[in-house]
């Protein structure tokens, strides 16, 4: 049991808003969970309390496990399914109301505890806010509590990052939101020292301990990156050489390109979110260049493009550009869905030669993304990043990197509803060239990383063009693309 000691805050009650000791952290092996008929939800324990009526003694309680589909718990509000799960988790009371003010008033339910939420779901956080925030900005008096350990980059992290008291050295805070931001690590308990919390490390590992003890959120999401990696990476940030902005379109060059015998480039496209229809567009596209340096054994992000609102008839036009000024790069699509059009036009329309086809089927352009090659390149990704063979500079594929995580499910994916992957998984599609094992110089990723194998090397004719001293502004996103 954890307690933490308050002077600063006072909550909301049937009294209206007194003072409170403190909260007591406490575990439950058997909780609730309560879907309601205004689309929020109710998380605690079995034993947790909530006023479901009046009589002529006062207000009536009734614990969680009493309540069935149907009941009321506020006015006009009723129970809409109970889900019952037998999972531990960590729930909070508020210690000495004053008054012994028992209830806490929210949303027309009243009830005494918090859940963590950094753990809701993303998409019920979101719910719970839209219906909410309007009803409680509106009263002069009204506050909200959000209490929770750290979980990553998420809902929970934006509220705490923009609060006006952030004391973790790696949050920069704008301070503009209006909420009061508190943490509490464990040297907040008495009896807890180091000694303590390097046996929770030996015994949770570091990126638990750090979560439950510390408040790190920088890499408490399970993320793909270990954080040691990521604050690599973000230290590694650098700004484009030159930017391109038309039509919603943001094109960076970090690097020129460059005409040698050791350099090859590739060019990754995220096709999966791109719309098929007139009427509407995709949300997100993303496409990466990367550099091969066979010489030096290094991989490193050159170029990138972020697409909005593009429809997948213009892409193909898009990486026909890039490709060319990138000297003749392969371009490595995933045709699982509209990719296999794009890939199509590039080399039927545009005349693009360098479309990759994997060995088996050099008839069909782009390649084929199975449960089995998604994990593999996500799988290299990792190991290229944490190995240092991989360079990335730019700070949107960077930061989605910080949330890219593992699912309950144990897939890797965008952390929340707003989190984009798309740069991730076009840098795993220009990586492709690697990790097929049938590229035309039969390099496989394997041998690429180990140093005693020699690489075969380009004759400069392979690369055409010198584009190094291009002038390219009048080369990307003419009219019309």
């Amino acid at each position: 049991m954890k307690k933490n000691l308050n002077n600063r805050y006072q909550i909301e009650t049937r009294n209206g808003f007194k003072p409170f000791e403190g909260l007591k952290k406490v575990s439950s092996n058997y909780n609730y969970i309560l879907k309601l008929s205004n689309n929020n939800y109710i998380h605690g324990t079995a034993n947790h309390q909530i006023i479901v009526g009046k009589n002529a003694g006062g207000r009536i309680a009734r614990r969680l496990y009493k309540l069935k589909t149907g009941d009321k718990v506020g006015k006009g509000i009723k129970i809409v399914s109970i889900e019952v799960l037998e999972d531990s988790d960590s729930f909070y009371d508020f210690i000495n109301v004053n008054g012994d003010n028992t209830y806490l008033t929210a949303n027309g339910i009243e009830h005494h505890n918090c859940d963590e939420m950094a753990w809701i779901e993303e998409k019920k956080i979101k719910g719970f806010l839209d219906s909410a925030m309007p009803a409680l900005s509106s009263g002069k008096d009204t506050k909200i509590l959000f209490i929770s350990t750290a979980n990553g980059y998420n809902t929970f992290y934006n509220y705490a990052s923009n609060g006006d008291a952030i004391t973790e050295t790696d949050i920069k805070t704008n301070k503009t939101n209006g909420f009061k931001y508190m943490e509490y690590d464990y040297t907040c308990v008495p009896g807890r020292d180091e000694a303590w919390f390097n046996q929770k490390v030996q015994e949770e590992g570091i990126l638990q301990a750090n979560r439950n003890y510390r408040v790190k959120f920088l890499g408490s999401g399970d993320t793909l990156i270990k954080t040691e990696f990521l604050i690599k990476l973000r230290n590694a940030v650098q700004e484009p050489l030159d930017t391109y902005d038309e039509a919603h379109h943001d094109f960076n060059i970090y690097e020129y390109p460059m005409v040698e015998e050791h350099i090859i480039y590739t060019v990754g496209v995220d096709s999966s979110k791109i719309s098929v229809t007139s009427a509407k567009k995709s949300d997100e596209m993303s496409i990466q260049v990367i550099k091969i340096d066979l010489r030096e054994r290094k991989l490193s992000q050159v170029a990138t493009l972020v697409t909005k609102d593009m429809h997948y008839t213009e892409v193909a036009e898009v990486i026909q550009k890039i490709g060319t000024y990138y000297l003749n790069a392969w371009a490595l699509i995933e045709n699982n869905s509209e990719g296999q059009a794009i890939a199509n036009d590039l080399f039927d329309i545009y005349e693009y030669e360098n479309v990759y086809t994997t060995a088996k089927r050099n008839d069909i352009f782009g390649f084929r993304t199975t449960t089995t090659t998604r994990s593999i390149g996500i799988s290299n990704l990792k190991k290229l990043i944490h190995t240092g063979v991989l360079d990335l500079v730019d700070i949107k594929t960077i930061n989605d990197l910080f949330t890219f995580v593992r699912n309950t499910k144990g897939k890797y994916e965008a952390q929340g509803e707003n989190d984009h992957d798309d740069s991730i998984f076009a840098i795993i599609a220009a990586l492709y060239w690697l990790q097929d094992n049938m590229n035309e110089m039969d390099i496989t990723l394997r041998d690429f990383i180990d140093k005693t194998v020699e690489l075969p090397l380009l004759t400069i004719s392979e690369n055409t063009g010198d584009s190094e001293d291009e002038d390219v502004s009048g080369m990307f996103f003419s009219s019309g693309v």
